[in-house]
């Protein structure tokens, strides 16, 4: 036999509903005389059952498709999946293995009756999942009107303080990051430098200038710089609902090595009278801010990317077989 069992969020799995799951798993195989191997326990702690795509459950269906094991025990279907159609795939993934499974929540069998039961409760758990889905959404709304800030990443120079401790919900500035930030300002206002230039210095690629570490990345990158000299986040303002998940989108090549074909969860602006201003420290002040932007506008004006002169058949189709990005036409005077 094999058990799966999920819960989708943290705050399940930290309440034990994994090991209460498993535990009444384990116990029903015992009841029905199975043997459980431990490498045929299918896990996912934390994980939303709206997505076929899980890591517990793909391992599952891998081995039932070699017929590892006869006999699958799940708490419930909703446990399985929480869309009914997704529940159909795999439980007719699990019929076409000649592979029976067992809720303990629900009986399966062949009865019209039955079948008719399960079908309503996967129907049922969509609904539900929709409802909390939207309450969420809507308690979040609330909140970041009432001048919390919900967004857990906080844009880099900041530190996110969590709900649950004293004055939570909000940002502070992180002041080793920070330092970065007004650094930046100041080459970019003061100097007129361009992004990349700023990189070079951030890189340690400049005389006279230390390596900076960036978050979570090797090295600094023009789009990072020109993200930090655009947000309005610096100058006192941040806004949540800005944007919504673009999905489904393909971009790219195919992939061979580094960027390539896939299916981007990409992010598009939502109209401006759904922004919702919160007000976090300021970073930088508000003039310097604007005259950043000012010489950003004027950088990309005259930003070698926009030459008009030349036409390249091919830029931005072909990739770098070494680093895996797009490649760039440009023209030398001979």
């Amino acid at each position: 036999a094999a058990l799966y069992a999920r819960v989708s969020t943290a705050q399940q799995e930290e309440q034990g509903t994994i090991a209460s799951q498993v535990l009444a798993l384990r116990e029903r195989i015992t009841q029905d005389s199975y043997h459980l191997d431990p490498g045929h326990e299918f896990i996912d702690d934390g994980v939303s059952g709206a997505y076929l795509a899980r890591p517990g459950l793909d391992r599952l269906r891998d081995l039932a498709s070699e017929r590892a094991f006869d006999v699958l025990y799940v708490l419930s279907p909703d446990r399985l999946a929480r869309c009914y159609a997704h529940q159909c795939v795999v439980l007719e993934e699990l019929v076409r293995w000649q592979l029976e499974v067992v809720f303990l929540n629900q009986p399966v069998s062949d009865r019209p009756e039955e079948r008719m039961m399960i079908q309503m409760l996967g129907i049922l758990a969509e609904y539900e999942r929709e409802l909390i889905r939207d309450r969420l959404r809507r308690g979040k709304l609330y909140r970041a009107r009432q001048g919390q800030m919900l967004t857990v990443i906080p844009a880099y120079g900041y530190r996110y303080i969590p709900l649950d401790q004293p004055g939570g919900g909000r940002w502070k500035v992180y002041e080793p990051e920070a330092t970065i930030v007004r650094r930046i300002y100041r080459w970019c206002v003061e100097e007129q430098l361009s992004a990349h230039t700023i990189c070079q210095r951030l890189n340690g690629e400049e005389p006279g200038y230390e390596r900076v570490s960036p978050r979570n990345s090797a090295r600094w990158s023009h789009t990072t710089v020109n993200r930090i000299l655009s947000r309005p986040d610096y100058k006192g303002t941040a806004y949540y609902n800005r944007t919504r998940k673009d999905t489904g989108r393909t971009v790219g090549l195919p992939k061979t090595q580094g960027r390539g074909l896939r299916t981007s969860n990409s992010r598009i602006e939502r109209n401006r009278e759904e922004w919702i201003a919160v007000d976090v420290p300021s970073v930088v002040d508000a003039t310097l801010w604007e005259r950043a932007q000012v010489q950003q506008k004027t950088n990309k004006q005259f930003a070698s990317r926009n030459n008009k002169r030349h036409f390249y058949l091919l830029r931005g189709l072909l990739v770098c077989g070494k680093c895996g990005r797009a490649l760039v036409g440009r023209s030398y005077a001979n």
